[in-house]
């Protein structure tokens, strides 16, 4: 369960699709933001995470994947 379509778009994007996985092994940066208003973009998870806690001021504690979002929402 996602919160709304752009999270399961950008989770159907980060795990199930295969042009982006190329993209990634190529070195472009295919992770989103998740805030709406960024349009920034990360080679890993981690740096996103870093992104959202430093720019957008989430917590310290975020767990930012598309993945643990949805399980979140459990």
């Amino acid at each position: 369960i996602f919160p709304d379509e752009r999270f399961l778009n950008l989770h159907f994007r980060e795990c199930h699709d295969p042009l982006l996985q190329l993209a990634r092994e190529q070195g472009q940066r295919t992770f989103a933001c998740f805030e709406y208003s960024c349009n920034r973009l990360f080679h890993t998870p981690k740096t996103r995470r870093l992104h959202l806690i430093d720019a957008h001021h989430y917590p310290p504690t975020y767990v930012a994947s598309s993945k643990a979002l949805a399980e979140s929402s459990i």
